[in-house]
């Protein structure tokens, strides 16, 4: 019973499989809002992005990019920010925070970690982000006790996991798909559940 989803990117590659994320979506209560970005592989893919929009919003979901919108939950306002992604699309922080809003919480949904790092070196510009959520990197996709032969474009520095070194912290999100090959080892898929002190 979570009181919102996030969904940051990549959901579908291939335009064959637009049915498929229609029957995921459809396993999930429709009362839980829901706000999902893109990533590259919705670009790659050739997924046409109104169909996909539509899909998006017939489940409660909102498709944000470069655009913020405010979720109000348990009383409390959160705002949800959606980056376009950073290797396929446009990301563009300062058009999405065009009708930013003062509120309890900030979250920002952002595909490719490596964008935080832009973020970082220009947050004295940008209202003040208490969490960024990404994917991308599907956690090394192949790890060998450690070794990671191939991280995608987008992925900077980042793996997996939680980096907290600096504001905004930022989680990175193994997920639970793949990409180019259809083999996931040492890095297990995951939907990641948070627990904010709004």
């Amino acid at each position: 019973k979570p009181d919102l989803i996030c969904i940051p990117g990549d959901s579908v590659d291939r335009v064959k499989y637009l049915p498929v994320l229609e029957e995921y979506m459809d396993l999930i209560d429709l009362a839980i809002p829901k706000f999902a970005i893109l990533g590259n592989w919705e670009y790659w893919g050739g997924i046409n992005l109104l169909e996909l929009q539509k899909i998006y919003e017939k489940y409660n979901c909102r498709l944000l990019v470069n655009d913020c919108v405010v979720c109000p939950v348990n009383g409390k306002k959160i705002l949800i920010t959606g980056v376009d992604d950073f290797v396929g699309g446009d990301a563009n922080l300062k058009v999405a925070l065009k009708n930013f809003q003062d509120t309890d919480f900030h979250i920002v949904l952002n595909h490719c970690p490596e964008y935080r790092d832009f973020m970082l070196s220009q947050r004295r510009d940008f209202p003040w982000m208490d969490l960024v959520l990404a994917g991308h990197t599907h956690g090394g996709q192949i790890n060998m006790l450690g070794f990671i032969p191939v991280l995608p474009p987008g992925s900077g520095k980042y793996i997996k996991g939680w980096y907290r070194e600096t504001y905004p912290h930022m989680y990175v999100s193994r997920g639970v798909g793949m990409s180019v090959f259809p083999v996931r080892f040492g890095s297990r898929p995951e939907i990641s559940t948070f627990h904010l002190n709004v």
